[in-house]
């Protein structure tokens, strides 16, 4: 080691796009670093001001994590981005991105100290692996021109030194942010197995003397899946479902399904695994960007979405490729987005790493609807791949986000209660915070909140602690574990002088439900209570 002292943790600063052009990939493996640091210095800021984000503690009473792409099972956590299995150290928790990293779906997960708490911005501590195919490409050229992105604002400190992760050689470089400095990372990346791996480690300069010999024991626990096994991984995790629900004021993302309802379009992902991240409001530079989905396997990348538009069809792909930078066509033809017509564009990209895009685009009452799928050229899935992620769209003018009909069916939350019709809802307003309180009444009681996954108080042991609190005078609950709509619970049954309350806690997605059915011992109402709550996808 260098007089710098030896070398910590890896963790992740995410890389930007090695294209010149303007569309700039809003993926895992597309950060400006300096930007990315800004957000999680304001999210830190924002989670010390705030009670319920202080203090770091590990979940209770939960078998996996998951999210999409990755799940934690026990100590040992698992990433197809990555490629990569790590067994979590000793006085580390994995974070889901609500939880401590409020980046806008760019962090799917990192790590922290159990524990940690964020006094001011300037003690930022966490660890993370991220990853992305490059395909066939020339590993090296890939490697630098994504790396290159994360060196924005920071400076390093000494050259790089060898560390051995997961029996091959990674060069970490240390580096210093701000000035006066601040904060400290250790970072490096590598081409394994036909993808590039970045791992970082960020913390507060005045604990890097602590923290750097910390580094060797938390990287022994990584290790590559190749071949086989990240086939496996892949096609396990495809098999358990959806791992990511999205809420918003005028869209919602559930069961692999995007609905716009200001768009007026929904989008359904091919099968495989995705991470999705929603613009809530269009930029200036590519206001066509709604929904960025990537599909962890493949690399690929899709931006989906609707912009006001009154030029021709023609005018419109001249405009995207402006956007896009230097580009050439190399394919051209007729498709279709739902009922519309429209045109599509197979583009070769010019930048470092060569790129290939398809453009999809078609006009709809005074809109230009498009769909476009993105990948670097070595790692461009085959004929029908593109196809299949257009013939997700369909343009629905008549969308709305919640019908209180029988059944009852809220698109934007993503699930439906289906009650006979002696059940009355109780009037007044559903929605607040971002969470969703709806009452029945007939034979029984029917209480359902549901909360979506960027507040980090809504969790399962959160939720069964208000629970025990509020019925305190009915005594301690009974538990077992139920499913409820295909998704595993556990439930909580209270009893007393003839009455019974039963409370369902579970996650979809990263969304909190507690369903709960409150009526007399043997009525049938609690069974019809118990068995209403359905998911659209």
């Amino acid at each position: 080691m260098s007089a710098g002292g030896e070398i910590p943790v890896a963790l992740v600063d995410r890389v930007g796009d090695p294209r010149e052009g303007r569309r700039v990939r809003m993926t895992s493996r597309s950060w400006r670093a300096q930007a990315v640091v800004a957000v999680l210095v304001a999210a830190l800021v924002a989670a010390c001001k705030d009670p319920r984000r202080a203090p770091v503690e590990a979940p209770a009473e939960l078998a996996e994590l998951r999210g999409p792409g990755w799940r934690l099972r026990g100590d040992v956590l698992e990433d197809v981005s990555a490629a990569t299995r790590l067994v979590v150290p000793a006085g580390w928790r994995v974070l889901r991105a609500h939880e401590a990293l409020d980046l806008a779906g760019e962090v799917a997960y990192a790590l922290a100290p159990i524990g940690y708490t964020a006094a001011t911005a300037a003690d930022e501590l966490y660890l993370a692996i991220d990853g992305s195919p490059i395909g066939a490409g020339e590993p090296e050229a890939h490697r630098a021109a994504l790396a290159a992105k994360t060196e924005d604002g920071w400076t390093p400190i000494g050259g790089p030194q060898p560390v051995a992760i997961g029996g091959r050689q990674f060069d970490v470089q240390r580096a210093t942010f701000g000035e006066p400095a601040s904060a400290e990372r250790l970072y490096t990346s590598a081409i394994v197995a036909q993808r590039f791996v970045e791992v970082v480690l960020v913390y507060p300069i005045d604990r890097g003397d602590e923290l750097r010999p910390r580094f060797a024991p938390i990287v022994a626990g990584l290790s590559f899946l190749e071949g086989a096994r990240h086939r496996a991984l892949v096609a396990e995790l495809t098999a358990a479902g959806e791992a990511q629900d999205l809420i918003g004021a005028d869209y919602g993302y559930h069961g692999g399904v995007f609905r716009d309802f200001a768009g007026r379009f929904t989008w359904r992902h091919p099968r495989g695994l995705w991470r999705a991240h929603v613009v809530s409001a269009p930029s200036d530079a590519d206001p066509s960007q709604r929904l960025i989905a990537s599909d962890l396997d493949t690399g690929t990348t899709v931006y989906v979405g609707a912009e006001p538009w009154t030029d021709s069809a023609a005018a419109y792909l001249e405009a995207m490729r402006a956007r896009i930078g230097a580009t050439t066509i190399a394919a051209s033809g007729a498709t279709r987005l739902g009922d519309v017509p429209a045109q599509y564009a197979e583009l070769d990209v010019d930048s470092t790493v060569p790129y290939r895009m398809r453009v999809a685009y078609g006009l709809r009452d005074g809109a230009a609807l498009s769909v476009v799928t993105d990948n670097v050229a070595a790692a461009w899935v085959g004929a029908g791949y593109a196809e299949a992620i257009e013939a997700g769209f369909a343009s629905t003018p008549a969308l709305v986000a919640a019908d209180d009909g029988r059944p009852y069916q809220n698109w934007r939350f993503g699930f439906a209660v289906d009650l006979p019709q002696a059940w009355t809802r109780d009037p007044g307003p559903a929605d607040g915070r971002g969470c969703l309180d709806l009452v029945w009444r007939g034979p029984a009681r029917l209480e359902l909140h549901v909360c979506g996954a960027d507040r980090a108080d809504e969790t399962q042991p959160a939720a069964i602690a208000r629970l025990t609190d509020r019925l305190a005078h009915w005594g301690r609950p009974t538990r077992s574990q139920v499913t409820v709509a295909g998704v595993p619970a556990q439930r909580l049954n209270w009893r007393d002088r003839g009455r019974v309350a039963e409370a369902h806690v579970f996650e979809r997605g990263g969304t909190l439900y507690v369903l709960n059915v409150n009526g007399l011992d043997g009525d049938r109402g609690l069974d019809v209570g118990r068995t209403a709550l359905t998911f659209l996808d």
